[in-house]
């Protein structure tokens, strides 16, 4: 195979990542082999680790471009000095479950990462609870939250996010108005005064 040029190499990761999201949101990263990424790519599935070591670092990549979206977009508002606090709060959580309703590939990697497909990949897992505690520290060093460790504050946005996984429990009927009465519960719970 000759070599790539800087162009192609990078027309060529352009492709895995596009081709790889479509694929990973529809089958997840288990069920997704490097030959399928490959081949939607016009790649050989071995030069496909000239770009990545493993279809979980091809995902890892494409998921925190997704993050990096909803960071961007809550940055926007987080802007907003006038916002009031359990707004703020709310609307942070009410956007990360709708990227989690909305956003296969999201969903999929909340999904997996709970469960034996990521087991290597745990670290990175781990990032998602990191953002959180990340946000939180940013929310308490504005002083809108109530005394209680990041840790936890982090722990009960989470819950949340993983009650979008219950909806059929919750019963289809009733899931928006009681996701709405928990996210505005919560965010006003956290909230000082």
């Amino acid at each position: 195979m000759k070599a790539l040029s800087k162009e192609e190499i990078d027309f060529f990761k352009n492709e895995l990542l596009t081709k790889g999201k479509d694929i990973f949101a529809r089958y997840g990263v288990a069920k997704t082999t490097i030959r399928e990424l490959s081949k939607a790519a016009g790649i050989s599935s071995g030069s496909f680790y000239m770009f990545f070591d493993s279809k979980e670092d091809l995902y890892y990549e494409i998921f925190t471009g997704e993050i990096r979206k909803f960071n961007e977009e809550y940055g926007k508002m987080m802007e907003k000095r006038d916002v009031n606090p359990a707004e703020l709060v709310g609307t942070f959580i009410r956007n990360g479950i709708s990227m989690i309703e909305n956003n296969q590939l999201f969903r999929t990697f909340v999904w997996e990462a709970q469960t034996h497909v990521f087991q290597k990949f745990a670290s990175r897992t781990n990032e998602m609870k990191d953002f959180l505690i990340r946000v939180v520290k940013i929310w308490n060093d504005m002083g809108i939250l109530i005394p209680e460790k990041p840790e936890v504050i982090a722990g009960t946005i989470r819950a949340i996010f993983f009650s979008a996984y219950h909806k059929g429990g919750i019963g289809e009927a009733n899931y928006d108005k009681s996701m709405k009465l928990l996210i505005d519960s919560v965010a006003r719970g956290i909230i000082k005064g």
